[in-house]
Parts: structure tokens; C-alpha cells; sequence
């Protein structure tokens, strides 16, 4: 359509412009599906030469049975200010991305509306209700229209334009950043009514953010408001649906006991079914305990006796958790006998089966006593229990020989380490 980009046509004029540009679309031709017809006009038309009423009925005699017309989508804005122009660009979906033209059906004197991108624009608004319609038409003759009135005043009240997400997943971060308008320009005040436990509005952008911990129909509304009370709402019901993932297990066992200036460690250990744990942290614990995020070390030393309530977090990358809560008690006075290792040194796992294996130690303080082994990984076929000592082991048979390994074991003041040799015979 050269040459034509940016006009501005208004009233009836209008309808007529529209007409007389599809026609000429429509003439100059989209190349006809084979099996459909349309009828092309044998010579070119112009407005001299027609009316309006011809005009209407060469339009839709040139529409496609199967055309789909299109459909206007933006929510009209329906407040303006007298001191401020007035805009408003129609939003359009045209599932065929056919060439569209906009007209101005009715509307107040000054308004105005672009032919080929839709753009609405009154300059210089004025007090009081206008009625407005605007037309929006494909080359084929589909179109749609759109109606409303138009409330120019003193203040006019904050408009929400777009529509939330209703759907969710337990488990995963929900998201609304809500696009509003004040005709006045003003600073707006955003706010939740009625929303379901943990959900958030940020009160100047009005940007919504909910981790949803299960599945069911959560009622929500909320407002936004100018300073002189003037508001609109929005209330709408989040569907969440349950979560295909899986949380996280802490699996280990914190050690209870503790001593003054001595200090107490806790490594957290944890299993996800789906392999994504993120980080993890303290919940709940005394002045300067401290947690590594990424590996779940947590450390601390108590400066006096007392008992102290500690919660431990691990998160996955989806926003399920599991938490772990206990009591460390602190006494003046540390145990003094580190642990002893039980048992032989000398381990035998013969091929073709799984062989299991209970690493022991005893502590004379009474404390509970966690194990670890090194080097890491383990060998393929092996596994390892930190909290039990067990060790299972189904060796291959390019494992036959001898496998050396170091444990530990740890009741949170000593460490002490012994070293296993693992035979594999051939």
C-alpha cells in the first residue's frame, strides 16, 4: 500500500477509505487457493464509479469461505484526562496475518485513528462521555468492532489493561506483572485483597510473586489506586496444578552435642529423585552459625551453655524443600575419647553378587558418631551410607584386585581415620 502509510481518516469518510483500499487489494489479488473460488473484478473499480452500497457488496462477494476474520484483543482504555492526549493503539490477532484497515465508526471531534497500524489519538480531550467504535477489517471482508464509552474527567481513575496467568504449578515460582494506566499520569498505589498465604505485591510496580506449595483453586484480587482514591480491581482464581517433581530428603543425622569454644560442624547430606538439588540453608539457628549453600556444611561455635533450636533447608531448583529441625545442647566440659574403629581392615567381594559390609566404630562419650570415605566418587558398583557405615559393593570384572580405601569417623570434636583394602578375586 505505498504511499498511503500514515493516513488518518475519521467518520464515514472512513468506511468509504476502507472500502475503496480493499477493493484495491483485493484487484491487485492473493493468489486463490485451488480449491476455493472468489470473484475477481474484470476491471478495475474506483470510487467515482461505484457507491458506497456497491462498494459494501464487492467487499464481501471478494471474501473467502473460508476466511477467518480478525479479532481485536487490547481491552479498550476507557479514562482520559483533559490535560493529557489521549491514546490508544488497537491490538489486533488475525490468525491468517491478512493486511488489515482500521476505521473510526463513531467517536468525538478530534479523534482520530490511523488506517494501517490502528493507532487511536485525541489530542485535546474533552469533559464528559463519548462513545466510541472502531472497526477493524481484513482485505477479505472479515472484521470485528470494538465499542465503548469514554470517560474524560477531573481525575479519572487508574485502568488495568492486561489479564494474569490463571495457571501455576505447585512447586515452581508464579509470576504477574500486571500493565496499568492512569490518564492522569499520577503514582499509583498497588495492593492485594483477598490472596492465598505467601503471595506478594510489590505496592509500586504491582508485580505478583507466589511459590504455590500444592495443587487446588486459590482465589485472588487485588487493586491498584491513584492518590485521590480513584481505583480499578481485578479478581481472578489461580488453577495450580500438582508438580511432576519430587522434593529433596535430608538423610543424614545432626550430631546434638556440642561444647563451649569448640567447634561444632554438621555436614547435611541429601538425596533428590530428580538430581537438582540448588542450595541449602539455616532456617533457625543461633548468632553466628554459618551454612556453605552450596555443599551444606553448617559450622559453629558456642560461647556458652545453653540448648539451642537449629532448622536446616535444602531447596531444589524448583522451589521444593525439606527441612530438618533439632536441639544441640552445649556443656561446659567436651568429651575427651575420640572414637575406635571395630572390625577388620581387610574386606573381601567376590564377582557375581552383592557383598555388604558394616564399618563400626564405638564412642565411649556416647556420641553420635557419623563416617565418611575417600576418595570420591566410589568405584562404580559401590555405595556408601554416612549415617550407618553400611557399604555395598557389586563388583565387575574389571575390578578384580584390590581396592584401597580410607573412612572416617566422626562424633562432631574427633575425627579418626582407618584404611580398608577391598579385595576382588578373580
Amino acid at each position: 500500500m505505498p504511499g498511503n502509510t500514515g493516513q488518518i481518516v475519521t467518520g464515514a469518510a472512513a468506511i468509504l477509505a476502507l472500502m475503496v483500499a480493499t477493493i484495491s487489494i483485493v484487484s491487485q489479488g492473493r493468489a486463490p487457493d485451488s480449491s476455493l473460488s472468489r470473484h475477481t473484478p474484470q476491471a478495475a473499480a474506483t470510487s467515482a464509479e461505484l457507491d458506497e452500497q456497491e462498494l459494501l457488496d464487492l467487499l464481501f462477494i471478494n471474501s473467502f469461505e473460508s476466511n477467518q476474520a480478525p479479532q481485536i484483543v487490547s481491552p479498550a482504555r476507557r479514562y482520559a484526562s483533559p490535560l493529557h492526549p489521549y491514546e490508544y493503539p488497537v491490538e489486533v490477532f488475525d490468525a491468517e496475518d491478512d493486511p488489515l484497515l482500521f476505521a473510526l465508526q463513531a467517536g468525538p471531534v478530534g479523534m482520530q485513528i490511523d488506517l494501517f497500524s490502528g493507532q487511536l489519538a485525541w489530542p485535546s480531550p474533552m469533559l464528559g462521555a463519548h462513545s466510541i467504535e472502531v472497526v477493524v477489517s481484513d482485505i477479505f471482508g472479515g472484521f470485528d468492532t470494538q465499542a465503548w464509552t469514554l470517560t474524560v474527567g477531573e481525575n479519572s481513575p487508574p485502568q488495568i489493561l492486561s489479564m494474569p496467568p490463571v495457571e501455576a504449578q505447585a512447586g515452581q515460582p508464579w509470576q504477574y506483572l500486571p500493565e496499568v494506566v492512569d490518564p492522569d499520569l499520577e503514582l499509583l498505589d498497588h495492593a492485594l485483597d483477598t490472596a492465598p498465604v505467601g503471595m506478594t505485591i510489590d505496592p509500586e510496580t504491582g508485580r505478583m510473586d507466589w511459590v504455590p506449595e500444592m495443587a487446588g483453586n486459590f482465589a485472588v484480587e487485588w487493586r491498584v489506586q491513584d492518590p485521590s482514591g480513584a481505583m480499578d480491581t481485578q479478581a481472578f482464581t489461580l488453577a495450580v496444578e500438582a508438580s511432576d517433581d519430587a522434593p529433596p530428603t535430608i538423610t543424614s543425622t545432626p550430631p546434638v552435642q556440642a561444647s563451649i569454644d569448640e567447634a561444632w560442624v554438621y555436614s547435611i547430606q541429601a538425596e533428590d529423585p530428580d538430581d537438582n538439588i540448588d542450595l541449602f540453608r539455616v532456617v533457625e539457628g543461633p548468632v553466628g552459625m554459618q551454612i556453605d549453600p552450596a555443599t551444606g556444611r553448617v559450622e559453629w561455635t558456642p560461647a556458652e551453655v545453653e540448648s539451642v533450636q537449629v532448622t536446616v533447608e535444602v531447596l531444589d531448583t524448583t522451589g521444593l524443600a525439606d527441612q530438618q529441625s533439632f536441639t544441640v545442647s552445649v556443656s561446659a566440659t567436651p568429651g575427651t575419647t575420640p572414637p575406635e574403629w571395630q572390625g577388620p581392615v581387610a574386606l573381601s567381594a567376590p564377582l557375581g553378587r552383592t557383598s555388604t559390609f558394616q564399618l563400626a566404630a564405638f564412642d565411649a562419650d556416647g556420641d553420635a558418631l557419623r563416617y565418611f570415605v575417600e576418595p570420591l566418587p566410589l568405584p562404580d558398583g559401590m555405595q556408601f551410607s554416612s549415617l550407618t557405615g553400611e557399604l555395598t559393593f557389586t563388583p565387575s570384572p574389571d575390578q578384580v584386585g584390590d581396592l584401597a580405601l580410607e573412612f572416617a569417623a566422626s562424633d562432631g570434636r574427633f575425627q579418626v581415620y582407618r584404611d580398608f583394602t577391598i579385595t576382588v578375586p578373580p
